[in-house]
């Protein structure tokens, strides 16, 4: 997060960051004392797939918007993405694209997410319900007995699922709203990140609707603003170079990726890891102009 904040460094630049409340808080004393440099008192539990995600994205942006700063756009991003383009590359951007919104967004259903194995083309991420936040007690995801191993959580899952169709019951979207999903990770122009607020305080259920779909941090955000009607300023897509080739999750980026990575036409990327990703981050600095400082 450190080198984050160093790699983007800019006088208009701020930095709102939420450290999960599962650890404990040790800032670096030159940190801890930046104006522009802003840990969030409101600190929640994160888990994975569940609505604290997007929770804890909200009380960023409040905390934000709270600052009296009046920002042109918002970036979410987590201690795994990086900079991929200088930081004066990154401003230029934005500036040339003012007013324009850029988060990835896929209607469902899906033909191609029936193709990886979703039997209801992603539909399934709103018809039945998960309890990712709820579930956070049990810690570990799998556990072994005997030669057998277990998977307590996704055994669940599959059980409510299997009553649900054996029922014909399934959970409805939001009334108007197209469901869609796609990447968490965007770069949103404050005239979106003000619609999606405004239509929470306007719609005060579906934030709780979302709090049992799977991931919706890859679901809530992408389904409010394709249904909003500054959608013409939506670009749907990302400005993360992702690496979705595996089996499960993302890729760890390491100093092979280098030449895909700097022939992105992204502003970012995921997943790094400062040990295993330290090479490719050097390399990816002496490509741009060395990061300004604080």
């Amino acid at each position: 997060v450190y080198r984050q904040i160093n790699a983007l460094s800019h006088p208009d630049h701020h930095f709102f960051i939420h450290p999960d409340k599962k650890y404990k808080l040790n800032i670096k004393d030159e940190y801890a004392n930046l104006k522009r440099v802003h840990f969030t008192a409101n600190r929640i539990r994160v888990n994975w797939g569940g609505l604290n995600m997007v929770r804890a994205t909200l009380n960023l942006i409040q905390e934000a918007l709270a600052s009296g700063i009046e920002f042109d756009c918002f970036i979410l991003m987590s201690d795994h993405c990086y900079p991929i383009k200088s930081c004066p590359e990154i401003h230029n951007f934005l500036q040339r694209n003012y007013g324009s919104s850029f988060i990835e967004i896929r209607p469902l259903p899906d033909e191609k997410l029936k193709q990886k194995g979703h039997q209801e083309s992603g539909l399934e991420k709103f018809h039945y319900p998960f309890f990712f936040d709820q579930l956070a007690f049990i810690r570990k995801d799998s556990f072994s007995f005997g030669r057998k191993i277990y998977q307590p959580k996704k055994l669940l899952f599959r059980y409510l699922v299997f009553l649900m169709k054996k029922t014909g019951c399934k959970r409805r979207p939001p009334p108007q709203l197209v469901p869609c999903f796609g990447s968490q990770w965007w770069v949103l122009h404050q005239d979106a990140i003000h619609y999606v607020l405004n239509y929470l305080a306007q719609n005060p259920g579906v934030l709780n609707f979302f709090k049992y779909t799977w991931a919706p941090d890859e679901l809530f955000f992408q389904t409010i603003l394709y249904n909003a009607p500054l959608v013409e300023n939506v670009k749907p897509l990302s400005l993360w170079y992702i690496d979705w080739n595996t089996n499960g999750p993302p890729k760890t980026l390491n100093c092979d990726d280098v030449d895909p990575i700097l022939q992105s036409e992204g502003l970012f990327a995921r997943k790094f890891d400062l040990d295993q990703s330290r090479k490719l981050i050097h390399k990816l600095e002496h490509s741009w102009d060395s990061p300004e400082t604080l």
